[in-house]
């Protein structure tokens, strides 16, 4: 739809291997990145709606050796774009 949406970051190294990890969390079709949102607005719903439905969804993706890391993420993005509507069919 062309929203923007906010996702977290991160790098974890597993072995020799360093992995970029994008992540989000999806609470009834709220997509929220902070970890204390999320937390709040699932002990909201449960309170008024009486339900605590959500995902955490995270994309992990090995780091290429190339040091075009802006291209790499650009692309991790593109993806993210592409599978948010599949995503939300099965989310919701």
């Amino acid at each position: 739809s062309g929203a923007r949406m906010s996702v977290n970051k991160s790098v974890i190294r597993e072995g020799s291997r360093d992995f970029l990890v994008l992540f989000w969390y999806d609470l009834n079709g709220r997509i929220i990145a902070n970890r204390n949102n999320a937390k709040f607005q699932t002990a909201v719903g449960g309170l008024i709606h009486r339900r605590t439905n959500g995902a955490v969804v995270m994309l992990k993706s090995p780091m290429p050796a190339t040091s075009d890391s802006q291209k790499f993420l650009d692309d991790e993005k593109e993806l993210i774009r592409q599978l948010q509507p599949v995503l939300r069919d099965y989310l919701h």
